[in-house]
């Protein structure tokens, strides 16, 4: 009914989430109430008490330093918790400079390494272009706690390079 299939893994609860981490089920009961279903991000920063300007996905509540919306990417438990440890790393390896984080799955949040040879001029890295190596090790850190390692051939960019990850809410 209403399109609705319960043979498909996606129209099944629990299961087969889309990236804001909803099941097709959960979408069409949240278009017949007529209600709004919390993001994963809105559930979290709710479950630690915050609210108005301190829920904010570019908050920093606890001024550590890594705002609401980076310690959730981070897989952080709370948005009170200290998430300095949580951070990327960077270093040079053979050759290449690896860039690597932390990454809650099925978090609805969109994340994107970018490189620039200036602070003003970013493009983002893609697997296989341009001396780019992306590779995800799931579940590394924990339940739904990806690694993300980006290598980026040095011999492939200029001498001053940055780089930066990127997050935010579609």
């Amino acid at each position: 009914a209403h399109g609705l299939d319960p043979n498909d893994p996606a129209d099944r609860n629990g299961t087969g989430l889309s990236p804001e981490g909803w099941s097709n089920l959960e979408r069409f009961l949240d278009h017949l109430a007529g209600a709004q279903v919390p993001t994963p991000f809105e559930s979290w920063v709710t479950a630690a008490g915050l609210t108005g300007a301190d829920a904010a996905f570019g908050a920093d509540p606890n001024h550590d330093g890594v705002a609401n919306g980076q310690a959730f990417v981070f897989g952080a438990n709370s948005p009170l918790e200290d998430a300095i440890a949580l951070r990327p790393t960077a270093s040079m390896q053979g050759g290449a400079f690896v860039f690597e984080f932390r990454r809650r799955a099925a978090s609805g949040v969109l994340t994107s390494v970018e490189s620039g040879p200036s602070l003003s001029a970013w493009s983002p890295a893609q697997d296989g272009a341009d001396g780019v190596s992306i590779a995800v090790s799931r579940d590394f850190f924990g339940p739904q706690i990806d690694k993300v390692t980006v290598s980026l051939a040095t011999a492939t960019r200029p001498d001053s390079t940055f780089v930066r990850l990127r997050a935010w809410l579609p």
